[in-house]
């Protein structure tokens, strides 16, 4: 499977990007040919149906960069289109276009949002939100927004939620935002019980600086330094694998019964199918992903023992230029598990797939959201 988030020097991810720049060069060819993308479709169609041979989910949009100014967004139809291919396009193309080239929606301005949302009927000035963190980082947001006039509670939601996307932008909103619920202002005034306060809420315009606060807040708070090997066994926590749930089949690593982890926060997040971006668990720009080793016919003694054995190696090998160690592990059904931070993919995934070298049917996977089609096979 070819890997487009890193330059992976493997055949396959070679020829996944030599294709790519082929095909990102004549759609830049078509565009500069048509002239400077409007807002008008037919202008970007054919570089759309160039782009569709990569992915049938691609698109191209005209739009606008974090300055206002005219740019070009690679877009993605649903979920199909990875992050990391949408990137690799937009980078390609940008090396070959006047116009920035995106490949997430950036914050749109608030009045522009306002504006939106008054044309549904949403009284913009009644609108207010509350902050919290909940689990695995996430920013979950409370919002009370004043009925419409004909409005159902299910559609006033759906506004909102768009509304609070545009507000923050792709990014910031994918990779932070948790739970969001929406709903109408209490009637009437409560008493208040043992002289507690309602906690505070903040116009809709304050929005984008609330979880840029809570997000700066959480990164303090986590190592200010690259993860290295753990120094022993107290560094580690036990946690809980929900086998037998009712979705525990479609979860990653979804044969697990048994893991540990020096980053329990971030691992417990990946193994419960959260929402997961290594940003909300790294200050210093660290990839979680883990590394699969198929079981066969061997014990689970003798597992654990080869996974404790691979640990071992793929730290000795992380630590030559800190980057990356390990900070999980776990024990399946019919795999076992090794959870790393890595920096400098480029340069820390060959190290991890060289030790893991003659184990046959073993990948590396990457724990973020978008990233499900990345995969390097090691074993080889």
């Amino acid at each position: 499977m070819a890997v487009l988030a890193f330059d992976l020097d493997e055949p396959e991810s070679r020829a996944a990007r030599a294709q790519i720049e082929r095909v990102v060069t004549e759609a830049a060819r078509l565009l500069q040919a048509e002239g400077a993308p409007s807002q008008r479709a037919p202008e970007l169609a054919p570089a759309i149906a160039l782009l569709r041979s990569l992915d049938p989910g691609l698109s191209l949009e005209a739009t606008r960069d974090e300055h206002g100014s005219p740019a070009l967004l690679v877009a993605r139809d649903g979920e199909r289109p990875t992050l990391p291919l949408a990137g690799r396009v937009a980078r390609a193309l940008a090396e070959r276009s006047s116009l920035p080239v995106l490949s997430r929606r950036v914050a749109r301005p608030y009045a522009e949002v306002a504006a939106a949302l008054a044309r549904q009927g949403v009284d913009v000035a009644g609108v207010r939100v509350r902050a919290g963190l909940g689990r695995g980082h996430l920013v979950e947001l409370a919002v009370t927004a004043p009925r419409g006039a004909a409005d159902s509670a299910e559609a006033r939601a759906c506004v909102i939620e768009d509304a609070i996307r545009e507000l923050l932008g792709e990014q910031l909103h994918d990779d932070w935002i948790g739970a969001v619920r929406v709903a109408a202002p209490r009637r009437g005034a409560l008493p208040v019980v043992g002289g507690a306060r309602e906690p505070a809420t903040y116009p809709l315009a304050e929005l984008g600086g609330l979880v840029r606060s809570a997000a700066a807040a959480v990164r303090a708070a986590l190592p200010q330094a690259p993860r290295r090997r753990a120094a022993g066994s107290a560094d580690w926590a036990l946690l809980e694998v929900d086998a037998d749930g009712p979705e525990s089949d479609a979860l990653p690593c979804a044969d697990l019964v048994l893991a540990s982890s020096c980053a329990p926060e971030a691992v417990r997040c990946f193994l419960g199918g959260g929402p997961f971006a290594s940003a909300r668990f790294s200050a210093v720009g660290e990839t979680f992903a883990y590394v699969a080793l198929p079981r066969g016919a061997a014990s689970a003694q003798a597992a654990l023992a080869d996974r404790d054995v691979l640990g071992d190696a793929i730290d000795d090998a992380l630590a030559r230029g800190e980057l990356g160690a390990v900070v999980g592990a776990g024990i399946g059904v019919e795999r076992a598990y090794l959870f790393v931070a890595l920096r400098e993919l480029e340069a820390s995934v060959p190290r991890v797939a060289a030790a893991a070298r003659g184990r046959t049917g073993g990948w590396i996977g990457f724990c973020d959201d978008g990233w499900e089609g990345e995969r390097v096979e090691v074993g080889g």
